[in-house]
């Protein structure tokens, strides 16, 4: 749990203020009804990858301490002793093992999602939802 706490809390953080940040920079100060669909696309693929870039090693680290002990053995007595361990075979490099792939994975993947959400954002706003509470 603990691994996964360092990566997802600053990662949120880094994801959603890289994206507002990246987004006025694209914007060009107009306000956010006038901003393009490509801002949005471009700001939200940045966004996803400055989020994994930033919290990587983090990610690393909790997938090995989830395959650990498959095979029966339990290499690793908790995160800070999996971050020793796999510092002093691998070094730095070692904590970054798979950044390359997964930041050609997360520019495409959160473009979309920052982009659709844009939409049903835009949607919702031109056709409000009301809710009754009635029980007659």
């Amino acid at each position: 749990m603990t691994p996964l706490l360092f990566r997802d809390i600053p990662g949120f953080v880094m994801y959603f203020g890289s994206y507002e940040i990246l987004l006025d920079l694209l914007s060009q100060k107009r306000s956010r009804a006038e901003v393009g669909p490509l801002a949005t696309v471009f700001a939200g693929g940045f966004a996803g990858m400055i989020s994994w870039a930033s919290t990587f090693p983090f990610d690393v680290i909790k997938s090995r301490m989830q395959a650990d002990g498959n095979s029966g053995n339990f290499l690793y007595k908790g995160a800070v002793d999996c971050f020793v361990q796999n510092y002093k075979t691998s070094g730095l490099r070692g904590l970054f093992s798979g950044l390359g792939p997964t930041l050609l994975r997360a520019f495409p993947t959160n473009a979309v999602i920052f982009y659709v959400y844009s939409l049903v954002s835009d949607l919702f706003k031109e056709c409000p939802l009301t809710l009754t509470t009635d029980m007659d």
